[in-house]
């Protein structure tokens, strides 16, 4: 049976917070996903100021 890492979606990583312990195990092993996560995470949240959804 093949095992999924939980931390693989962008949900479980996207309250991880620069310079914390898992935000560097994780980015450590998985630099491809760091960029693109810190894109989003840089974003609006949805139904905030700024974001498209906010009329």
């Amino acid at each position: 049976m093949n095992r999924i890492d939980e931390r693989d979606t962008m949900f479980a990583r996207a309250s991880y917070q620069k310079g914390s312990t898992a935000y560097q195990d994780y980015y450590s092993k998985n630099p491809d996903k760091q960029e693109i996560d810190d894109s989003l995470r840089s974003r609006p949240n949805l139904c905030e100021e700024g974001n498209i959804t906010v009329a």
